[in-house]
């Protein structure tokens, strides 16, 4: 559903006006994906495909067969995905925040990101046993078991991906937590620090406040977490966030730490903000 606003948006959802445009991921999705979408946003509920239909689409069970492979869970890329989500575990709630958009801005832009030929899109499927389109805790117990003996640890790494408090790990949550699954995407890896920022700052303050972080991650996202997001400091830098609200600068402070928080050699220094500021407006 495309417009030029929120309020367009929603009036095209609700009237059923949609296009399948190849620019926005859609250019490598089958004919039978099309068609298994199609039957799920009929607007009148009654012609609208259930559930156990929606389970029996050619379209899903043809990628059954492909994540019946356990192959999948096995071997160096599945390390490399251990890996990735170990190190995004250990960023602040902040920087896993801004990760979210960003894996969210870039899977709606990329066709390659967003393809069925992605790897993380094969690891996903094969995590997710039941093809219910979320990852439970049970099911990531199982994937990763070998590699975390420890409930508790399989427990903190789950809920720091799981973003939003539902319980459950959203296909954009797991891909924000894999961004750096290879050392060649972390030292490549480039935000728009400032499309990032104006998408959490729902209300276009200036500030990115509780009642945009709540907006943005859904209403179970619980308010102990978004203090914390808000609340964030990191042990190694002076960067401190202020109690309830964040400005632009000390958001670009806090996300120029991530490839650092990610790789093992160091970047260079960020750029000093205010210099940048001076320079602009000259």
């Amino acid at each position: 559903f495309q417009g030029e606003d929120r309020n367009e948006v929603m009036a095209n959802a609700r009237a059923g006006k949609y296009t399948f445009d190849d620019n926005r991921g859609w250019k490598n999705v089958p004919e039978s994906g099309k068609d298994f979408v199609r039957k799920l946003l009929r607007v009148n509920p009654s012609e609208r495909m259930a559930a156990r239909e929606a389970l029996k689409h050619p379209w899903l069970l043809t990628l059954k067969r492909r994540n019946s492979d356990e192959k999948l869970l096995e071997g160096k890329s599945i390390s490399n995905v251990i890996d990735a989500m170990t190190r995004f575990e250990k960023l602040n709630a902040m920087q896993r925040t801004a990760l979210l958009i960003h894996a969210h801005l870039r899977q709606s832009s990329s066709h390659n990101y967003k393809s069925e030929t992605n790897p993380l899109h094969e690891v996903f499927l094969a995590v997710d046993k039941d093809f219910s389109g979320d990852i439970t805790l049970q099911e990531f117990g199982d994937a990763f078991k070998q590699k975390f003996s420890d409930p508790k640890v399989i427990s903190r790494i789950f809920s720091a991906i799981d973003q939003d408090g539902s319980g459950l790990i959203h296909y954009t949550e797991f891909l924000a937590a894999c961004l750096f699954v290879s050392p060649e995407e972390t030292i490549e890896f480039e935000m728009d620090v400032d499309t990032v920022f104006d998408k959490l700052d729902t209300d276009r303050d200036g500030l990115i406040s509780e009642s945009n972080l709540r907006e943005i991650l859904g209403p179970m996202c619980t308010r102990s977490y978004v203090s914390e997001i808000l609340g964030t400091s990191n042990d190694d830098s002076n960067v401190k966030i202020d109690e309830s609200k964040i400005d632009r600068k000390q958001f670009k402070r806090l996300i120029g730490l991530v490839k650092d928080a990610c790789k093992s050699v160091s970047t260079p220094e960020l750029p000093d903000i205010e210099e940048e500021e001076k320079e602009d407006s000259a």
